[in-house]
């Protein structure tokens, strides 16, 4: 009856929402929704044309409103900041048309390019260890989503510095207790980081879970804090537009916020250049200069 979401759009890094007041469970606007996607690869490829178009023009639109005009409207918006579901939102849907992947609750479930049909939509839709929203394991592996971003190139030139002194670095296991009290409460975003090509594109919201287990991994590390002063919890925030090419927390510390990390190449290019940083700064101490490298799923301390 009166359960209340958002249908939304991705594209271009844009959320295109619209808010619906009624029946926006899965039985309801979820199947609405799904009806609009077509199955034949031809049919689907025109739809994703002309929704792009039609996006296209409304972004347009959008950016020649001032914010008086934006913020008219308590049913429609366009934001780089994803919108989720709360205590009045109970259902959001997400086509990503950046991705090509159908999103509920936040969470990546289904190929938009090969949506499943009606009964199994309702029936896949559960819940993960974490308590978010997830396909249940029966879900047939045609259906399920797939947006995992090849990592960019690296120059074998990197690499060949990397190997004259890979004898001196050592990658060491994150905390695990941590990890999993962060991921407890913020694990839907980090389903995004597979998606994610380079740092530049890491959303804010993943960007302060980073920073968040960074924190907490230094502090451990070097045992300048009690372990009170880590479990505290913070609000995700992170300014600035992009992330910062190399983070100094301290003096004789270095990070640097990566991704692909389990990629052997992109571990030795990153060892590669945070080490050039630090030989950049010119530094007459003696002391040793610690190294990060992060990414939330992987961390190297060397």
């Amino acid at each position: 009856m009166g359960t209340r979401g958002y249908k939304m759009y991705r594209h271009k890094k844009r959320y295109i929402r619209y808010y619906n007041q009624y029946d926006s469970y899965s039985e309801g606007l979820g199947l609405d929704l799904l009806e609009t996607i077509p199955k034949d690869p031809a049919e689907f490829q025109t739809w994703l044309t002309n929704t792009r178009a039609s996006l296209d023009t409304q972004l347009e639109d959008w950016e020649s409103l001032d914010e008086r005009e934006r913020s008219s409207s308590a049913t429609y918006s366009i934001s780089t900041v994803l919108p989720w579901n709360d205590l009045h939102i109970q259902w959001v849907y997400e086509m990503n048309l950046d991705h090509l992947v159908f999103l509920i609750n936040n969470a990546p479930m289904y190929r938009l390019d090969n949506m499943p049909p009606y009964d199994i939509f309702v029936e896949a839709i559960s819940f993960d260890s974490f308590g978010n929203s997830a396909l249940n394991e029966h879900t047939p592996e045609e259906y399920r989503y797939v947006w995992s971003t090849p990592p960019p190139p690296v120059a074998d030139a990197t690499l060949r510095d990397y190997k004259t002194s890979a004898h001196h670095y050592v990658c060491i296991r994150l905390l695990e207790f941590h990890v999993g009290c962060v991921m407890y409460e913020h694990s839907q975003f980090l389903q995004q980081l597979d998606a994610i090509p380079d740092h530049y594109d890491i959303p804010d919201p993943v960007l302060a879970i980073m920073s968040n287990l960074n924190d907490s991994v230094r502090l451990r590390f070097l045992e300048s804090r009690e372990w009170a002063d880590m479990t505290k919890n913070r609000e995700l925030e992170i300014d600035g537009d992009s992330p910062p090419e190399f983070w100094w927390p301290q003096g004789d510390l270095c990070a640097l916020l990566c991704t692909h990390l389990d990629d052997q190449r992109h571990l030795q290019a990153a060892i590669v250049d945070i080490s050039r940083q630090i030989l950049d700064k010119g530094s007459t101490s003696l002391e040793p200069v610690y190294c990060i490298l992060f990414s939330a799923l992987h961390c190297s301390i060397f």
